[in-house]
């Protein structure tokens, strides 16, 4: 689904409460200190067709301060369909960091995609690929991006995944990287204040590395110890 305008928004899966029986809630008037504030559940207890997200999503809360622990393939889960799940909630985090640049990359400022001055990107939205300015390009990028991860052709499955559609995975990879590319040197200020809270392209960086999707030549961004982007 989307949020806004080229916002896209993966529904989040119900964790099972194994402690109850019943499924764990966000109950209304929760502080945000509590929100998804659950008990962890060992790996071996999940199953299901959304197990791997589920378990992405307790990680990331667990591990939100390292990028390692936070993308390690849990036991029992098929590391490709973890590779998928990490990249679905990439994509959900570069729709965030989209919308921290809504006020300073528009067509005026920013009316073409550039990752340093030196490069220059065509938007493969279009046929023939052109020109596209770089808040464009990020949106067409996005929605590709969820397209492909949420497409029944190449994923009918979310537990496990066919050779054939892992090449996918590299491609969506470099593309949206582009994204961060764009931010660091062109609107570093809001990267900084955002990767600062978030760490997402520490994660994304350490996640392309480990499952070897990005040679360390695409990885231009300078990477510095998680939370010194300021």
């Amino acid at each position: 689904g989307h949020y806004g305008r080229g916002c896209v928004v993966f529904a989040m899966a119900t964790v099972a409460d194994t402690s109850s029986g019943g499924p764990r809630r966000n109950r209304p008037g929760c502080s945000a200190a509590d929100f998804n504030a659950f008990d962890p559940v060992p790996p071996q207890s999940r199953d299901g067709v959304v197990a791997a997200q589920e378990l992405a999503q307790q990680q990331l809360r667990l591990n939100s301060h390292s990028a390692e622990q936070a993308i390690a393939t849990p036991a029992g889960i098929n590391e490709a369909a973890w590779e998928l799940e990490q990249l679905r909630g990439f994509v959900s985090g570069l729709n965030a960091l989209a919308v921290a640049l809504n006020e300073v990359c528009t067509p005026a400022s920013c009316p073409v995609m550039r990752a340093t001055d030196e490069w220059m990107f065509l938007c493969a939205a279009h046929n023939p690929p052109r020109e596209c300015s770089a808040v464009d390009y990020q949106l067409h990028t996005l929605d590709a991006a969820a397209a492909t991860l949420t497409s029944q052709q190449f994923f009918p499955s979310r537990v496990t995944v066919e050779k054939d559609s892992v090449r996918h995975f590299s491609q969506t990879a470099r593309r949206i990287y582009r994204n961060f590319a764009h931010a660091y040197f062109h609107h570093r200020d809001v990267y900084s204040r955002f990767e600062n809270e978030t760490h997402l392209c520490a994660r994304f960086v350490a996640f392309v590395k480990k499952y070897e999707l990005m040679n360390d030549s695409m990885l231009i961004i300078p990477q510095e110890p998680q939370g010194s982007t300021a």
